[in-house]
């Protein structure tokens, strides 16, 4: 019993790490990704292809999405319980841009497909039980853009069109060759932004960006230009998102830059900002043309964004973004964030989910929302959240699946607290066995006496060395991650001198019952059990909060 007694100890202390571990990760993954904003919930599941819409409908909500070639309409509650499911089935093989409008009364559903390499949009109305009343088709388009739930906008190859579903208008302006349309509701009516190629030659990429703004009645719009951008041939606009303030207009722009012969890299959002006063109209188009273009910086570790919305604005401009954010060791999630400008600066931002999966694809109708996480090769789940306080209550609660996340949380830091043991741990382990080994070359001449002397004085070396990694690992610039708990350096320094007390009298006592049997057993064995069993557990206390 007195020889599993050490052994016993330390599957408790480790169990017991596993334990502290598990409640961090498990304290995470029961709480919601913000003060503003539901877990999610999965509502639906497809081949996702184009971003999915939903709109509010007589004290619910209509929800559309794709799944291959295929439109999904389905019907929910505030509670989020679905209603009705219709399918609308579509031959052609390619959707992009789909709209979902309505005028109060009836459903409007389109989306671009191409035929003989021509965009067309295709139109479907539907009545309140999703049946379908009429269908029929704009010919020669380039892209859609949905305003709000009941407005969108149409790119043409000479012009803009708004169009208007729940008071029955259209707006056309004519314009060469508009592209990356977005646009925002506002107290005056409605703006679209978007952006023309100043020269059709493939050498020169520059561009103009500009807007249309309707005053409420559709009888009055006021264009202007906003600036010109001088791109590299290898930029690539993938997506923008429009919003205003009281006093300036944004646009969000994602780029991506393709270095010769290399795939493109990450995309990054630029922010370029305009006042919206008439008086600096004109000079805003010289003086814009460079200082107020910016990458857009919400966070000091951001890394990727992507997933561009614009929201109606007001008092401040919001958008949703896709934004990553770091959780754990090196765990890189892929979120949806909320957040608003004014002034041209950040003033608010509030997670909207924190999936472990990546999120895309945002969409927002009042209090409720919609994106995508992906779950295998071109499909995902489409997942509900809300900022209803009666929805919250309901879906916040904790989850088993959240169980199942932290196990899995807690079992990633113990591999990694074991790989790094041949990176981080090295910085003891090295001059630890080098000692070790030394001692294992020439004492055999040593007296069983001596040799056991010369083991503990190993022992006690590979001790000192850990204790030396540790304080100048983790408690010198890492110090600001680890938890109050283990913070000061005497807490930690009592825990590496205990653990390695408890693994290397293992060793010790191993060693000495091997050396009483046979008087040639080399020491390097029993002193690497210990080493390493001591090496993992310290590093499995500190490496999940650091690296």
């Amino acid at each position: 019993m007195k020889k599993r007694i050490i052994p016993v100890i330390l599957m408790l202390i480790f169990i017991g790490i596993f334990g502290v571990h598990f409640m961090r990760h498990y304290l995470f993954r029961i709480q919601p990704p913000s003060d503003e904003w539901s877990k999610e919930i999965v509502i639906s599941h497809g081949k996702i292809s184009v971003p999915p819409k939903i709109i509010g409908y007589k004290g619910g909500y209509i929800i559309v999405h794709n799944d291959g070639n295929r439109i999904k309409l389905i019907e929910i509650d505030k509670s989020s319980n679905i209603i009705i499911e219709k399918w609308i089935e579509n031959k052609d093989k390619y959707i992009n841009d789909i709209n979902l409008l309505s005028n109060g009364e009836n459903i409007y559903i389109n989306w671009i497909t191409t035929a003989n390499s021509i965009d067309n949009i295709v139109n479907i109305k539907l009545d309140g039980d999703l049946n379908i009343l009429d269908k029929w088709m704009i010919n020669d388009v380039k892209e859609s853009y949905q305003i709000d739930e009941s407005v969108m906008v149409i790119g043409y190859n000479n012009g803009i069109e708004f169009m208007d579903f729940m008071n029955n208008k259209k707006f056309y302006i004519d314009e060469k060759l508009p592209t990356k349309i977005s646009g925002t509701k506002t107290k005056e009516g409605y703006i679209a932004t978007y952006m023309c190629k100043d020269n059709k030659s493939f050498y020169d990429n520059t561009v103009t960006y500009k807007s249309i703004a309707l005053d409420k009645d559709w009888e009055k719009a006021k264009e202007r230009k906003i600036c010109k951008k001088n791109y590299s041939s290898r930029d690539k606009i993938l997506s923008t998102a429009t919003a205003y303030d009281e006093n300036f207009g944004y646009i969000l722009v994602e780029r991506i830059y393709a270095p010769p012969k290399s795939p493109a890299i990450y995309g990054e959002i630029y922010i370029i900002k305009f006042p919206l006063d008439k008086i600096n109209a004109d000079k805003a188009l010289m003086q814009y043309d460079e200082p107020d273009e910016k990458k857009l910086k919400i966070f000091p570790t951001d890394q990727f964004k992507y997933s561009l919305v614009s929201i109606s604005s007001g008092e401040e401009g919001r958008f949703l973004i896709g934004y990553s954010r770091k959780y754990g060791i090196s765990e890189r999630q892929f979120d949806i964030l909320d957040f608003s400008i004014k002034d041209g600066a950040i003033i608010r931002n509030s997670y909207m989910e924190k999936s472990k999966e990546s999120s895309i694809m945002p969409w927002i109708s009042g209090d409720m929302a919609v994106f995508c996480n992906q779950t295998k090769l071109e499909e995902y789940d489409l997942c509900l959240t809300s900022q209803n306080e009666e929805f919250k209550r309901i879906n916040n609660e904790p989850r088993r699946s959240e169980v199942r996340l932290a196990l899995i949380d807690t079992t990633f830091d113990i591999l990694n607290s074991l790989f790094s043991l041949f990176t981080t741990a090295l910085g003891w382990l090295l001059p630890s066995f080098v000692l070790i080994s030394i001692v294992s070359l020439f004492g055999y001449k040593l007296s069983n006496r001596m040799k056991r002397l010369a083991f503990a004085m190993c022992c006690t070396s590979a001790a000192l060395f850990k204790l030396f990694s540790i304080m100048n690992l983790f408690y010198g610039k890492n110090m600001d991650k680890l938890p109050v708990g283990i913070k000061p350096s005497i807490i930690g320094g009592f825990i590496c001198i205990m653990l390695s007390g408890l693994c290397l009298i293992s060793g010790y006592v191993k060693y000495k019952n091997d050396l009483d049997k046979n008087p040639n057993v080399m020491p390097i064995l029993a002193f690497t059990l210990g080493v390493i069993i001591d090496g993992f557990l310290t590093q499995f206390v500190f490496v999940p909060y650091v690296m």
